[in-house]
């Protein structure tokens, strides 16, 4: 696929406007990219399948205490974190890939499904690089090729594992609790036909306070997501989206909730120094690698989601959330 041929010019320019005023944005992607979006869920829905009734010693599935920033594998409900209380499903990093022979196809299915969101992100960051008018490819040049470096994963919520506690001010339960993620830009995919009103409960906070709801969600669009590392080496030009996903409180919805989505963390190679782009100033105290800050906060994320009043948003943590 070509790199810069997944959305249109005039939509990138009003996603990246978007970007630096919200931290989110809701691009709409080209036919052909539409089709992959579908037919990867398609396959990761097979996949889920399989989950559902693999046992425990199962080759691919996560075990206790692999490293989250770059693992592979699958897991159940509730399994590796709180933020996992309410999902389950496949985790891919640095480039992995999950055999899974029960199910047709799914190893190159995943593939092609990740090749489509990498798409996405090479134009919207080359968009983010014409806006800050900086060299074309800074960002990959400097921080490493983002297809080595990304963690993604492709989750299905299980409504069941919500606390009871975690509620928002308007009654809503809170199934993902708030944080910002540990990328440059995060792609956030949903499993609809077309394109839909809403994000299935996917909200992110305005710079003000309150929340908003994703515009849109379906094959037809991706969420583009500001991420920690976006936010620290433009100084705040670009701000990380602390965002997080609800469902209204009652059970009828918990029992309609067929929510699968695919997030897609763009991030550097954990030797790049987290230096801003030029022209930019650089932050006091000096430069880290993305490996060392990644360290520095994955401590916050085994910490941040505890309950807490409005679902949450007094634990928002910065980079909060390394294994996807």
């Amino acid at each position: 696929m070509d790199d810069l041929d997944a959305a249109t010019s005039p939509d990138l320019e009003a996603a990246a406007a978007s970007l630096q005023e919200r931290g989110y944005a809701t691009l709409p992607v080209l036919p052909r990219v539409q089709a992959l979006h579908r037919d990867g869920f398609a396959a990761a829905r097979a996949g889920l399948a399989v989950l559902a009734s693999a046992p425990d010693g199962h080759p691919a599935m996560i075990v206790p205490g692999a490293d989250s920033a770059h693992l592979t594998g699958m897991h159940r409900a509730g399994a590796l974190s709180s933020y996992n209380a309410c999902r389950e499903g496949f985790v891919f990093s640095d480039g992995g890939s999950i055999a899974l022979p029960e199910a047709a196809g799914f190893a190159p299915a995943m593939a092609t499904f990740f090749a489509s969101a990498l798409a996405v992100a090479h134009a919207v960051l080359a968009e983010i690089e014409r806006r800050l008018q900086i060299p074309s490819g800074w960002f990959e040049a400097n921080f490493g090729p983002l297809g080595d470096n990304a963690q993604w994963h492709c989750k299905r919520y299980v409504a069941a594992g919500a606390s009871p506690h975690a509620v928002t001010a308007d009654a809503k339960r809170v199934l993902l609790a708030v944080h910002s993620d540990p990328s440059l830009i995060s792609v956030v995919l949903h499993d609809r036909p077309g394109t839909n009103a809403g994000a299935l409960g996917l909200e992110c906070m305005r710079r003000g306070g309150g929340w908003d709801e994703v515009g849109g969600h379906g094959h037809g669009v991706a969420t583009v997501l500001c991420g920690s590392v976006l936010q620290k080496v433009t100084g705040g030009a670009f701000p990380a989206a602390r965002h997080r996903v609800t469902m209204p409180d009652d059970a009828t919805a918990a029992a309609a909730l067929d929510r699968v989505a695919a997030t897609f963390f763009f991030r550097p190679a954990p030797d790049a120094v987290l230096a801003p782009p030029p022209g930019m100033p650089s932050k006091a105290g000096g430069a880290v690698t993305f490996g060392a800050w990644t360290q520095r906060v994955a401590s916050r994320y085994g910490r941040h989601a505890e309950p807490a009043p409005l679902g949450g948003e007094a634990g928002a943590q910065e980079g909060a959330e390394p294994d996807g």
